[in-house]
């Protein structure tokens, strides 16, 4: 129970987060699938998510963080072409800043979460 309460919580403060930095920066949500970035996001969330499993196959007798480096590698690769992306489909938009502002959160959640577990 209380791993789904630290979740929560988490998960509450990931997405306030977000809402103050999106108000403190004026910038809206953008829908990167209405785009043809869109397909270039899936490709790219599946090509990551494959080479994150290979990955973690490979090493996984080899380091004993595996699991917590694999999580790292894979929420910083989305957030980069994330950002990335949003940076090319939308040039107004400050949203890539946003999804920049997102990865150390999302890495400093996992750790807390990974570290409040163990």
């Amino acid at each position: 129970m209380e791993t789904v309460l630290l979740f929560l919580g988490l998960m509450a403060v990931f997405f306030g987060a977000e809402y103050l930095m999106r108000k403190l920066l004026k910038v809206e949500k953008v829908v990167l699938s209405e785009t043809p970035g869109g397909k270039i996001s899936n490709w790219g969330r599946e090509i990551i998510l494959g080479a994150a499993l290979i990955a973690i196959f490979l090493f996984l007798d080899v380091f004993d963080d595996a699991i917590l480096w694999f999580w790292i590698f894979y929420f910083l690769a989305l957030g980069i072409i994330e950002a990335f992306l949003e940076w090319r489909y939308f040039p107004d938009s400050k949203s890539y800043l946003v999804s920049l502002l997102q990865i150390p959160f999302v890495i400093g959640f996992l750790l807390i979460t990974i570290y409040l577990l163990s």
